[in-house]
C-alpha cells in the first residue's frame, strides 16, 4: 500500500461512515452502530475524552480506531489488591496524581464486542491500517501507556509492533439460531428452566423500547449503581457512566431495546441493548441487589433476551467479557480476547509485568478458568 496517514479527530462524516460500510456488512452490523459511538463521543469530559484515529491512503480513509484518553490515570482502579488496601491506595493514589499518567484505552471495553475496536473500508487492508494505527500511538507524546482489548489472534501483530500481550477474559455470547424457541434452550440449562418457571406473580419481564419514563430512569440508575458497585471488574469508564448517562440518548431515543424486570411495578433488573443488523448486543445494565433473594432477576434477565432474539432472526447475541459464572454458564459461546500493553517507560512496563496477577482482568481470567472445570466438561454441560 501507498503511505498511511493518521489524523486524531473526535468525529466521522457521512460520507467516511459510508466508506466503512463494507466492514459493517463483513460483521452482521447495520450503520446504526455508529449512534452507539457518537453517544460516547459524546460523553466526553476534560480527563476522559474519546476520540478516533483515522487512517488515510491516497486521501480516502482507510480504517480507524476508537480510543479514550484517561488523564490523569489512577493505576489502583483496576487492581484489586491496591483497592482492597487501604494504604496501598493511597501511595498509588498520590503516585498517579504527581505523575499525571496518560493511557489511551481502546473502546473495546464498552461496545460488548459488536465489533473490534479496529474498522476497515477493505479486509485486505487490515493488516496494514493495524500497523498504521499501533505505529501512530506508539509515537503520539502524550499517551504514556496505551492498552488494547482485541481478539487473540491478533497477537502477532501487535507483538511485531512492541505491544506485549496479557491474559483477558473471553467474550461471551450465544448463538440464537440453534434453538427455534426457547423452550429448546431451557431443556439445555435446566436449572435456568426452573428458576424462571417458578410462579411468582410479582416479579414480571418486559420488553420495551425506548424512550424510557423518568421513573423508570431513576430505578435503572439505581440498578447500575449496584452493578459497579459490586462490579468484579473496575474501570476509568464507570465514574464516566454513573455521572453523565442522563445526558446521553440511552434512556431517551427509539434506538436502543431494554429487557427489565418489575417487582411491584418497581424495575429491580434491566439489560440495555443496540440491534444492530442481526446483531443485538447489551451496553449496559444491571440489578437492584435488595430484590435478588429467590428472584433470579438475572437468569430472567437473560431468558427473556433471548427469547426475543430467538424469535427476531438475531444470529449473535453478546454480553462482553466474562465477568460473574451465571453469564459464563448461560452462554456457552466464548471468542479469546487480548490486553495489548505498549509504554515506552521502562518503570510503567515493569510495574504493569509486576502487577499483573493482582488486577482485574487476570482475576477475571481465573473466574473463567474455574466456571470451565464446573459447569464444562468434555462431554456434556454441567447443569
Amino acid at each position: 500500500m501507498n503511505d498511511l496517514i493518521c489524523i486524531k479527530e473526535k468525529f466521522l462524516s457521512i460520507q467516511e461512515k459510508k466508506l466503512l460500510s463494507g466492514h459493517l456488512k463483513i460483521h452482521a452490523l447495520s450503520d446504526n452502530v455508529w449512534d452507539l459511538f457518537d453517544e460516547l463521543i459524546a460523553m466526553s469530559t476534560h480527563n476522559a475524552d474519546f476520540f478516533y484515529i483515522k487512517v488515510y491512503a491516497d486521501n480516502e480513509l482507510a480504517g480507524i480506531g476508537l480510543f479514550l484518553k484517561v488523564k490523569p490515570y489512577d493505576l489502583s482502579t483496576s487492581n484489586i489488591k491496591f483497592r482492597n488496601n487501604i494504604f496501598l491506595k493511597k501511595i498509588v493514589s498520590v503516585i498517579s496524581n504527581i505523575s499525571n499518567n496518560c493511557v489511551y484505552f481502546s473502546f473495546g471495553f464498552l461496545t460488548a464486542n459488536l465489533t473490534r475496536p479496529f474498522f476497515f473500508n477493505h479486509p485486505d487492508k487490515e493488516t496494514h491500517v493495524l500497523r498504521a494505527i499501533l505505529s501512530w500511538l506508539k509515537q503520539d507524546k502524550e499517551a504514556d501507556m496505551i492498552i488494547i482489548m482485541d481478539s487473540s489472534q491478533s497477537a502477532d501483530i501487535f507483538e511485531q509492533n512492541g505491544f506485549s500481550q496479557y491474559r483477558a477474559p473471553s467474550e461471551a455470547w450465544i448463538d440464537p439460531t440453534k434453538y427455534s424457541d426457547i423452550s429448546e434452550y431451557l431443556k439445555e440449562h435446566r436449572s435456568a428452566k426452573k428458576h424462571v418457571s417458578q410462579k411468582k406473580t410479582i416479579v414480571i419481564p418486559e420488553i420495551t423500547q425506548g424512550p424510557v419514563q423518568k421513573a423508570d430512569v431513576d430505578d435503572m440508575i439505581e440498578c447500575l449503581k449496584h452493578s459497579i458497585d459490586n462490579s468484579k471488574m473496575n474501570t476509568p469508564f464507570q465514574k464516566i457512566f454513573e455521572e453523565k448517562i442522563r445526558e446521553t440518548e440511552l434512556f431517551s431515543s427509539e434506538k436502543y431495546l431494554f429487557i427489565n424486570i418489575r417487582i411491584d411495578n418497581k424495575i429491580v433488573g434491566f439489560t440495555n441493548y443496540i440491534i444492530s443488523g442481526s446483531n443485538m448486543a447489551a451496553i449496559i445494565g444491571g440489578y437492584n441487589r435488595n430484590f435478588t433473594q429467590n428472584n433470579y432477576i438475572y437468569e430472567r434477565l437473560f431468558v427473556k433476551s433471548l427469547e426475543h432474539a430467538i424469535n427476531n432472526g438475531i444470529t449473535r447475541l453478546s454480553y462482553g467479557m466474562v465477568d460473574n459464572f451465571t453469564k459464563l454458564r448461560l452462554t456457552g459461546s466464548f471468542d479469546p480476547v487480548s490486553m495489548y500493553f505498549y509504554s515506552s517507560n521502562l518503570i510503567m512496563r515493569k510495574m504493569i509485568d509486576l502487577t499483573e496477577k493482582s488486577n482485574d482482568l487476570y482475576q477475571l481470567c481465573l473466574l473463567e478458568e474455574e466456571g470451565m472445570k464446573k459447569y464444562y466438561s468434555k462431554t456434556t454441560l454441567a447443569n
